[in-house]
């Protein structure tokens, strides 16, 4: 079953909250997909992806991705249930992630990190 954008939302917090460290995030640079001791991290397309292991140290930028796939050929990338949602939402969602302000370590999102989440459900909050 397809996820509305607020779901897919909701869940990216959900996900990275309870432990932010699976961000994908090194220095300033955010990864689709990077292996580590015991397990993967992931950035939020990387997670929504059906190969994240094919894009492997690949710098996430969903521009960089959308130069090299139009919309349906992204969707092909994806898990069937995140398919269908413009490249501007992933855009969006991909920066939501990468903003180290609304992160902390320790207690997931930060008060700047729910003023943002807010903004961008509000966003999105007429779509599916």
């Amino acid at each position: 079953m397809r996820k509305t954008k607020i779901q897919i939302i909701e869940e990216t917090v959900e996900y990275y909250s309870a432990d932010t460290s699976r961000r994908g995030v090194f220095g300033s640079n955010c990864v689709y997909y990077a292996p580590r001791l015991n397990d993967e991290v992931m950035c939020a397309v990387g997670r929504c992806i059906k190969e994240p292991k094919k894009l492997h140290g690949v710098f996430a930028s969903i521009t960089r991705l959308a130069e090299k796939v139009n919309e349906e050929s992204l969707d092909n990338l994806l898990k069937e249930e995140y398919r269908g949602h413009s490249k501007d939402f992933w855009q969006d969602l991909q920066g939501f992630h990468d903003t180290r302000e609304n992160w902390n370590e320790h207690i997931g999102l930060t008060e700047e990190g729910e003023t943002n989440l807010k903004l961008l459900l509000t966003e999105y909050e007429n779509e599916n």
